[in-house]
């Protein structure tokens, strides 16, 4: 999908002009200094990563596009999607072809999957303890200062309006649902899970696409495949380097095993970049990628969903007494 030239680089992608300048250096030279070796990535690998900033989920957005094309299509979407996941798409009166071809692709495994890292990688997960859901929740703070995250958040209402902690604790069912023990099988709590976002993800940039504040040429497609990827690799190389600040030491397959669950989940999310890191040094060559992709952008929104995911922990107004020192 990356690869052809149909699909033009995002203007806010900031890769080539941040790259060169002396801070874009100085953090690729001590992102080198910590993995001991040269992180170089290909213009044409940048190049890909430019053009999955302006890519959705070819399948899941090809059905909620037909499914919504009629009201009753529309109210069908989702319900199919769960009748699929539990008794098969045969089992889905009159599914549509888009519905079949995402299920066909949900059902068939990648050649790269391997079922004892994935299960592997979900154990190093759970290893971790309560420890993964702070740092998450610190790091959404660095996603609120960059636009293509803020923008799809502020036009949807999803972290506005008191209800950032409740969607917090949704995205936190979904880490513990899909790395439960054989979460991720056919019939696993993960693998509905994930499918379910996927949907809701797919009906997101839907509904974005036509907004008329929504900038594709400046921001490229809401939830791209560029941002999916940065997200897999927050949830598995980034802990698995970062938390060892905090007296954890997993190993490198460790980490590593974390990457290739995480890698099976965004399978299952429709996640297909041009390339994904299998190792650890591919892990650290990736972050120069990720972290110069876009600069950040800190305005209204960027502040009013950081004040409302903080203001969630302020005690309510009418609490009284001990409800009032316990908030």
């Amino acid at each position: 999908m990356t690869e052809t030239t149909d699909v033009p680089i995002p203007e806010s992608f900031a890769y080539f002009r941040a790259i060169g300048p002396p801070a874009g250096q100085s953090l690729k030279w001590k992102l080198e200094r910590y993995a001991k070796t040269h992180l170089d990535v290909s213009e044409e690998l940048a190049t890909a990563f430019g053009r999955a900033m302006n890519t959705g989920d070819r399948l899941g957005d090809a059905y909620i596009d037909a499914a919504f094309a009629s009201t009753k299509g529309k109210s069908r979407a989702r319900k199919d999607v769960e009748q699929a996941l539990l008794g098969g798409v045969e089992s889905v009166k009159d599914p549509s072809a888009e519905l079949v071809a995402l299920f066909d692709q949900i059902n068939t495994d990648p050649e790269w999957v391997d079922w004892a890292k994935v299960e592997h990688g979900a154990e190093v997960f759970r290893r971790y303890g309560k420890e993964l859901y702070p740092y998450f929740g610190m790091a959404t703070f660095n996603a609120y200062g960059l636009e293509t995250v803020a923008k799809p958040l502020a036009l949807t209402g999803a972290y506005t309006g008191g209800s950032a902690f409740g969607r917090f604790l949704e995205t936190s069912r979904l880490w513990t649902d899909t790395t439960e023990p054989g979460a991720m099988r056919p019939g696993g709590v993960g693998r509905r899970s994930a499918v379910f976002v996927r949907t809701l993800h797919s009906i997101i940039r839907h509904t974005l696409l036509p907004h008329p504040e929504w900038d594709r040429a400046r921001l490229g497609v809401p939830i791209s495949q560029f941002a999916q990827t940065g997200t897999l690799l927050l949830s598995s190389f980034a802990p698995g380097m970062q938390l060892k600040l905090l007296g954890y030491r997993p190993t490198d397959a460790d980490i590593e095993a974390m990457m290739r669950h995480w890698r099976y989940v965004g399978h299952l999310m429709g996640v297909e970049p041009p390339w994904y890191p299998e190792t650890v040094r591919d892990g650290f060559a990736a972050q120069p990628l990720m972290g110069l992709a876009e600069a950040p952008k800190i305005d209204g929104d960027s502040r009013e969903l950081c004040r409302s995911f903080m203001d969630t922990y302020l005690p309510p107004e009418d609490a009284r007494g001990l409800r009032q020192i316990y908030g």
